[in-house]
């Protein structure tokens, strides 16, 4: 999906995953809340609107093996 998207957005949103990858391990590691919206009450799935672009994705933490899955990602291109 992200090499469908127009080269500017798609360099725009690699740079988001790398700095999210970053910022919510970070997070993780110090006992903070992860980038965005839980969709379970075990705080292990999350929502996350990428600002300004038309795009969101859910993701799974997997703490054990330090890890972020993404499971859904919506491009409304």
């Amino acid at each position: 999906m992200i090499e469908a998207m127009p080269p500017a957005l798609k360099n725009s949103v690699v740079r988001f995953f790398c700095d999210f990858a970053v910022a919510g391990g970070l997070a993780i590691d110090t006992g903070g809340s992860p980038p965005g919206r839980p969709l379970d009450d075990a705080d292990l799935e999350f929502r996350l609107v990428v600002d300004g672009t038309s795009m969101f994705f859910d993701y799974l933490i997997l703490a054990d093996i330090k890890e972020f899955r993404v499971t859904n990602m919506i491009w409304l291109g």
